[in-house]
């Protein structure tokens, strides 16, 4: 039994050594885990930085570059280095509180504002001086430039072109009684034509198809023609002479405009059947289609009810003629 005891009393030592041993190797092992683990961070760490410095740097001399070509006019070379530009830029939205960081955003977006005022401005020369045609090229490219900042300066140089090509228009059929009257209806949508086949012959090239520029130029022309119909029609309603309006002559303005509704539609919209007076009996049967349909008529509509009492007044007579 003491034989037995001093060999369980040696074993129990034994186990305690193992276990101490084991104990001390785990505190080693998380030590050294520990290590490794904060070596890995500081790895991430570290390279994350590389990244975000080379990041910078590409950022710092691509804005460089866009400046030197902003000054030659290089607009194909600009648009897309702009694109890279504004793309290395999302990456430090989050360093904007750096207050470098927040000057070199400071600084892109004032470049960026100032290239949309220099594309803009070589677009006006290029019309006023009638160099459109030798100026394509570069106002094509241009237009790229414009296309990598955003939906917000595309428009605004799309709503420039209209505005530039409709300012004749305006002019004359506003400022005149005579060529605003209803009388010379079908001179407004005759001049538009023109400005349409120019658009087609002379001004397609300088922008993108995607931009659909002449069915925005449409719409500026519809938007400003039916409220100068509104403003007309109810000078018209309100005659001081005591005569009727003429009914005939409105019922013929409105023809023209469904016809010419009816030829933007065929060329811009998904080519609806066109609405005609003869298929109407009453105000409440005008067809409302998308696209261009009643982008002008609809200022007629509160005065087809003349048409329709004009209608009540005629049957009425013949009835009494037949009695």
């Amino acid at each position: 039994m003491q034989e037995v005891q001093s060999e369980l009393s040696g074993l129990f030592a034994k186990i305690d050594d193992v276990q101490s041993r084991a104990e001390d190797t785990e505190k080693s092992i998380t030590v050294m885990t520990a290590e490794i683990k904060k070596l890995d961070a500081t790895k991430r760490n570290l390279t994350k930085s590389m990244t975000t410095l080379k990041r910078l740097q590409m950022l710092t001399s691509a804005y460089e570059q866009l400046r030197a070509l902003k000054s030659s006019h290089q607009y194909k070379e600009c648009a897309g280095l702009l694109a890279a530009v504004l793309q290395l830029m999302a990456h430090f939205k989050s360093y904007r509180s750096i207050s470098q960081i927040a000057e070199l955003s400071k600084s892109v977006a004032d470049l960026q504002r100032e290239l949309l005022e220099q594309i803009c401005e070589d677009f006006e020369l290029a019309f006023a001086r009638g160099e459109v045609q030798n100026k394509r090229a570069t106002l094509l490219e241009a237009c790229a430039v414009v296309e990598s900042m955003g939906e917000h300066s595309k428009q605004r140089l799309i709503n420039w072109y209209c505005n530039t090509q409709l300012r004749e228009y305006r002019q004359v059929f506003r400022g005149s009684e005579e060529a605003g009257s209803l009388d010379n209806i079908s001179r407004r949508y005759s001049w538009f034509n023109r400005i349409l086949r120019t658009y087609d012959a002379e001004h397609a090239v300088l922008f993108p198809k995607e931009w659909i520029v002449n069915e925005m130029l449409a719409n500026a022309f519809c938007e400003s023609t039916r409220d100068d119909y509104k403003g007309i029609l109810q000078r018209s309603m309100r005659r001081n002479d005591g005569l009727q309006p003429d009914v005939k002559l409105l019922l013929s303005c409105l023809q023209e405009t469904l016809d010419f509704e009816y030829s933007l539609e065929r060329r811009f919209g998904s080519g609806d059947q066109r609405t005609s007076l003869d298929s109407q009996t009453s105000a409440t049967k005008v067809d409302r289609h998308v696209g261009f349909s009643q982008a002008i008529s609809t200022a007629f509509e509160p005065y087809l009810g003349i048409w329709i009492e004009s209608q009540d007044r005629f049957v009425i007579h013949a009835n009494g003629c037949c009695d």
